[in-house]
Protein backbone atom coordinates (compact mmCIF):
# COMPACT_ATOMS: atom_id res chain seq x y z
CA UNK A 1 0.00 0.00 0.00
CA UNK A 2 1.82 3.74 -1.41
CA UNK A 3 1.73 5.42 2.55
CA UNK A 4 1.74 9.03 1.83
CA UNK A 5 3.44 11.52 -1.22
CA UNK A 6 6.31 9.85 -1.23
CA UNK A 7 4.93 6.36 -2.48
CA UNK A 8 5.97 4.16 0.41
CA UNK A 9 4.96 0.56 -0.73
CA UNK A 10 4.59 -1.50 2.28
CA UNK A 11 4.01 -5.38 1.08
CA UNK A 12 4.79 -9.10 1.86
CA UNK A 13 7.11 -11.23 -0.33
CA UNK A 14 4.95 -12.73 -2.11
CA UNK A 15 2.55 -9.96 -3.13
CA UNK A 16 6.21 -8.72 -4.45
CA UNK A 17 5.90 -11.41 -6.48
CA UNK A 18 2.30 -11.06 -7.42
CA UNK A 19 2.99 -7.81 -8.23
CA UNK A 20 5.67 -8.56 -11.02
CA UNK A 21 4.35 -11.63 -12.04
CA UNK A 22 0.66 -9.74 -12.41
CA UNK A 23 -1.34 -12.71 -10.78
CA UNK A 24 -2.48 -13.72 -7.75
CA UNK A 25 0.42 -15.32 -5.70
CA UNK A 26 -0.40 -17.83 -2.22
CA UNK A 27 0.98 -16.35 0.81
CA UNK A 28 0.87 -19.03 2.70
CA UNK A 29 -0.20 -23.04 2.89
CA UNK A 30 1.46 -24.36 0.31
CA UNK A 31 4.52 -26.58 -0.53
CA UNK A 32 8.22 -25.18 -0.55
CA UNK A 33 8.29 -26.11 -4.11
CA UNK A 34 5.63 -23.71 -4.74
CA UNK A 35 7.17 -20.63 -3.61
CA UNK A 36 10.67 -21.45 -4.96
CA UNK A 37 8.47 -21.84 -8.25
CA UNK A 38 6.85 -18.21 -7.41
CA UNK A 39 10.22 -16.49 -6.14
CA UNK A 40 12.44 -18.03 -9.72
CA UNK A 41 9.38 -16.67 -12.62
CA UNK A 42 9.68 -13.43 -10.30
CA UNK A 43 13.25 -13.33 -10.85
CA UNK A 44 13.15 -13.85 -14.09
CA UNK A 45 10.48 -11.01 -15.08
CA UNK A 46 12.29 -8.89 -12.22
CA UNK A 47 14.72 -7.27 -15.44
CA UNK A 48 11.61 -6.55 -17.41
CA UNK A 49 8.48 -5.76 -15.17
CA UNK A 50 10.02 -1.77 -15.02
CA UNK A 51 9.79 -1.63 -11.30
CA UNK A 52 12.94 0.09 -9.17
CA UNK A 53 12.69 0.94 -5.50
CA UNK A 54 15.18 3.88 -4.07
CA UNK A 55 14.97 1.87 -1.05
CA UNK A 56 14.22 -1.78 0.20
CA UNK A 57 13.87 -2.67 3.68
CA UNK A 58 13.78 -6.68 4.18
CA UNK A 59 12.28 -8.07 7.68
CA UNK A 60 12.87 -10.92 9.21
CA UNK A 61 15.97 -12.08 6.46
CA UNK A 62 16.78 -15.02 8.04
CA UNK A 63 13.71 -16.39 6.36
CA UNK A 64 14.77 -15.00 2.86
CA UNK A 65 16.32 -17.83 0.53
CA UNK A 66 18.91 -16.52 -2.40
CA UNK A 67 16.45 -16.26 -4.84
CA UNK A 68 14.62 -13.90 -2.33
CA UNK A 69 17.38 -11.69 -2.02
CA UNK A 70 18.51 -11.59 -5.60
CA UNK A 71 15.11 -10.49 -6.27
CA UNK A 72 15.29 -7.43 -3.96
CA UNK A 73 18.51 -6.38 -5.05
CA UNK A 74 17.18 -6.73 -8.61
CA UNK A 75 14.57 -4.21 -8.15
CA UNK A 76 16.92 -1.81 -6.40
CA UNK A 77 17.89 1.52 -7.62
CA UNK A 78 21.45 1.41 -8.88
CA UNK A 79 22.00 4.98 -7.99
CA UNK A 80 21.05 4.42 -4.36
CA UNK A 81 21.42 0.98 -3.70
CA UNK A 82 19.86 1.33 -0.33
CA UNK A 83 19.62 -2.07 1.46
CA UNK A 84 18.41 -2.87 4.61
CA UNK A 85 18.11 -6.55 5.99
CA UNK A 86 16.74 -7.06 9.83
CA UNK A 87 17.70 -10.90 10.76
CA UNK A 88 18.63 -12.63 13.65
CA UNK A 89 21.09 -14.90 12.72
CA UNK A 90 19.61 -17.35 16.18
CA UNK A 91 16.63 -17.64 13.92
CA UNK A 92 18.49 -18.99 10.70
CA UNK A 93 16.57 -22.39 10.52
CA UNK A 94 15.77 -22.60 6.68
CA UNK A 95 18.78 -22.31 5.12
CA UNK A 96 22.72 -22.41 5.35
CA UNK A 97 24.29 -19.38 5.91
CA UNK A 98 25.08 -17.69 2.29
CA UNK A 99 28.08 -14.76 1.60
CA UNK A 100 26.14 -11.89 1.57
CA UNK A 101 28.69 -10.97 -1.74
CA UNK A 102 27.17 -13.86 -3.58
CA UNK A 103 23.83 -12.90 -3.22
CA UNK A 104 24.54 -9.34 -5.01
CA UNK A 105 24.49 -7.69 -2.02
CA UNK A 106 27.60 -5.21 -0.85
CA UNK A 107 27.61 -5.56 2.84
CA UNK A 108 31.16 -4.80 3.73
CA UNK A 109 32.04 -2.24 6.06
CA UNK A 110 27.74 -1.45 5.84
CA UNK A 111 26.69 -4.04 8.50
CA UNK A 112 25.79 -2.96 12.53
CA UNK A 113 24.70 -5.99 14.97
CA UNK A 114 22.18 -5.15 17.71
CA UNK A 115 23.58 -6.48 20.72
CA UNK A 116 20.98 -5.76 22.95
CA UNK A 117 17.55 -6.90 22.62
CA UNK A 118 14.44 -4.48 21.75
CA UNK A 119 11.90 -6.89 20.78
CA UNK A 120 10.51 -7.74 24.66
CA UNK A 121 8.61 -6.07 27.30
CA UNK A 122 9.51 -6.30 30.82
CA UNK A 123 6.38 -8.60 31.41
CA UNK A 124 8.00 -11.56 28.69
CA UNK A 125 11.39 -10.81 30.23
CA UNK A 126 10.06 -11.45 33.97
CA UNK A 127 7.95 -14.73 32.63
CA UNK A 128 11.25 -16.30 30.66
CA UNK A 129 13.54 -15.76 33.98
CA UNK A 130 10.81 -17.27 35.90
CA UNK A 131 10.65 -20.10 33.33
CA UNK A 132 14.05 -20.46 33.02
CA UNK A 133 14.65 -20.91 37.26
CA UNK A 134 14.57 -24.48 38.85
CA UNK A 135 15.87 -26.01 41.72
CA UNK A 136 19.60 -27.55 41.04
CA UNK A 137 22.56 -28.94 43.08
CA UNK A 138 24.25 -25.78 41.21
CA UNK A 139 22.37 -23.09 43.17
CA UNK A 140 24.92 -20.36 43.71
CA UNK A 141 25.99 -20.99 39.75
CA UNK A 142 22.68 -20.95 38.51
CA UNK A 143 21.49 -17.51 40.73
CA UNK A 144 24.83 -15.70 38.85
CA UNK A 145 23.57 -16.89 35.27
CA UNK A 146 19.70 -15.39 36.14
CA UNK A 147 21.33 -12.32 37.08
CA UNK A 148 23.51 -11.93 34.07
CA UNK A 149 20.10 -12.98 32.11
CA UNK A 150 17.98 -10.35 34.28
CA UNK A 151 20.79 -7.52 33.31
CA UNK A 152 20.84 -8.58 29.75
CA UNK A 153 16.81 -8.44 29.21
CA UNK A 154 16.62 -4.63 31.16
CA UNK A 155 15.03 -2.39 28.70
CA UNK A 156 12.56 0.23 28.07
CA UNK A 157 9.11 -0.63 26.79
CA UNK A 158 8.50 -0.35 23.11
CA UNK A 159 7.34 2.93 22.56
CA UNK A 160 5.67 4.41 19.09
CA UNK A 161 6.78 7.91 17.92
CA UNK A 162 5.51 10.77 15.26
CA UNK A 163 9.18 11.23 12.93
CA UNK A 164 9.45 14.39 11.10
CA UNK A 165 9.28 14.07 7.55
Amino acid sequence: MPLGDAGVKVCHFYELCADILDQNVAFENEEPAYYELVTQEALSKAGSCGKRFDAVLVDEGQDFTANMFKLVTGLLNPSTNNLTIALDDNQNIYRPKAQWKELGIQARGRVHKLNSIYRNTSEIAGFATRFIRCPSPRRRQKRRADKTFRRLLRFSRPAARTMPV
